[in-house]
């Protein structure tokens, strides 16, 4: 409840007793508002040292002090703290948690929602110490499922905090199972590789699994996406990956389209191949300046710039190699050294992909397939 009243949940809130009536007397009634704060406490301690000195040492501990303030019809208003909140909260702790509940509904009932069928038929070679030789998940980590599941249908996330040995590799297996997860990535640390497997094996009926340990191994993971060529048996797939493994970035080179039409090129070659009809990359600033030059030139000798030439200088930057529109920064275009700065993404909101690619593999073991 502590929790509850530092969040703010119970401010502005209208607590009424209705046994008051029922006792001949008037309805008490109280508005509440809750806070949560620090405070700093102060403490000194004195020791005798050998040589008859003494040694005083201070402390200061920080603490959280929570109170509830409370104004009746008269305008008396009452600060509950330490003991005496807690006696408040006794007293009215049915009407607060009614207020909580009814402000915000829990989305789990505790009613498995649907899925205790699916949950009953998981881990069923597993038996359950103490019980008989009964198998299958624990009551607790079936509704923990359920109502993950639940949380799940209406939102990307979710998150289970559980201690050690409650179950939460197995009830992760069971919420893969449940949402029918054709494909599932494990991410974990490297000595629990082998158990994700193991487990996931025992929990879930016909599962494979594999260690995603190099870049080819991720390609046959993925080979049998939507789109692709089924696998022979078409069994959910499990990839666990090291999270040291994870850390590791692949390679990777920028990737933009300068002078030609919009195609993915060329970063690690060191853009030789580039046919580029003006000669040596220029930056915005080497293009402005050179174009005030040349139009000065011209005007002298009496030519002016068409406005297909205006244009064209105009547009000598970097390009998106999806949709070829230029990209500028800060109303300029964008030049490949200002690119190479950074990974950068296409600046046209309809677009934005990525001014990156991966790069092409470097040994034999990182062939794809």
């Amino acid at each position: 409840m502590n929790s509850v009243i530092a969040a703010g949940h119970l401010n502005n809130q209208l607590l009424t007793d209705e046994a008051c009536a029922e006792q001949g007397r008037s309805n008490e009634r109280l508005l509440i508002k809750g806070r949560s704060y620090k405070v700093t406490r102060a403490e000194s301690y004195e020791e005798a040292l050998p040589d008859g000195r003494t040694r005083v040492t201070n402390l200061e501990t920080e603490a959280v002090v929570t109170d509830i303030t409370t104004l009746d019809p008269e305008g008396q208003v009452i600060s509950y703290s330490g003991p005496e909140l807690e006696q408040f909260l006794q007293r009215w702790i049915a009407h607060l948690t009614g207020i909580v509940a009814q402000d915000y509904p829990p989305v789990y009932q505790f009613d498995l929602n649907g899925y205790g069928r699916l949950l009953g038929q998981l881990s069923k070679d597993r038996p359950i110490p103490g019980l008989n030789g009964q198998a299958g998940l624990l009551p607790a980590q079936k509704h923990a499922a359920a109502a993950i599941l639940t949380r799940l249908e209406t939102c990307r996330e979710a998150v289970c905090v559980g201690e050690m040995g409650t179950g939460k590799t197995s009830l992760a297996a069971a919420i893969a199972a449940g949402r029918h997860a054709s494909r599932t990535i494990v991410l974990c640390p490297p000595h629990l590789v082998d158990k994700w497997q193991r487990e996931f094996k025992t929990v879930w009926p016909g599962v494979r699994t594999m260690h995603l340990d190099r870049v080819s191994d991720v390609d046959h993971f993925f080979a049998a996406m939507p789109g692709r060529a089924k696998q022979p048996d078409d069994a959910p797939l499990v990839g666990v990956i090291k999270q040291t493994t994870a850390r590791s970035a692949s390679g990777w080179e920028h990737a933009y389209d300068y002078g030609g039409p919009a195609s993915h090129n060329y970063g690690s070659k060191g853009f030789t191949d580039i046919f580029r009809p003006w000669g040596a990359v220029l930056t915005a600033g080497q293009l402005l300046a050179q174009a005030t030059t040349e139009q000065a030139s011209l005007q002298a000798r009496g030519r002016r710039f068409t406005e297909k030439q205006i244009l064209f200088m105009q547009q000598r930057g970097v390009r998106c190699p999806v949709c070829g529109e230029t990209q500028f920064i800060n109303g300029r275009p964008l030049a490949v050294s200002e690119l190479k700065a950074a990974t950068r993404f296409c600046s046209n909101e309809a677009c934005r992909s990525p001014l990156f690619q991966f790069a092409r593999r470097r040994s034999e073991s990182q062939e794809r397939g």
